[in-house]
């Protein structure tokens, strides 16, 4: 997105059409309690135990938590190989992207008295 904005109408107005864009799926992911589908769950368990223990959180030791996942190599591994196949489908989908003109649909009838 990022790229094709930038070449229409230079770096800045792309920087903020992101920036928006990053806004607006995270106010629908918070408001609709919804999770991020393209989330690598070992990372994100990782990171929400180290918040935690930043926070405060008991510390258990000993104990293998939802965040452990994150140091199995093989299973890192493949999430990273899944978010990158998911990052080249999208870029493909937006070289691919062509604008369209609107169809032939027929306008509804203006209401009376409602204006010009």
């Amino acid at each position: 997105m990022h790229q094709r904005i930038a070449a229409r109408h230079g770096m800045q107005i792309a920087i903020v059409a992101v920036a928006r864009k990053i806004t607006v799926i995270a106010w629908h992911l918070v408001t609709k309690e919804q999770d991020y589908a393209f989330a690598r769950p070992s990372l994100v368990a990782f990171k929400r135990r180290k918040l935690e223990l930043t926070a405060g959180a008991e510390r258990r030791i000993a104990r293998r938590g939802a965040g452990y996942d994150y140091n199995n190599k093989q299973l890192r591994r493949h999430e990273r190989e899944i978010a990158e196949q998911a990052e080249r489908a999208y870029a493909l989908l937006a070289a691919q992207w062509q604008p369209t003109r609107p169809t032939g649909r027929p306008r509804l009838p203006a209401i009376p008295g409602a204006g010009p």
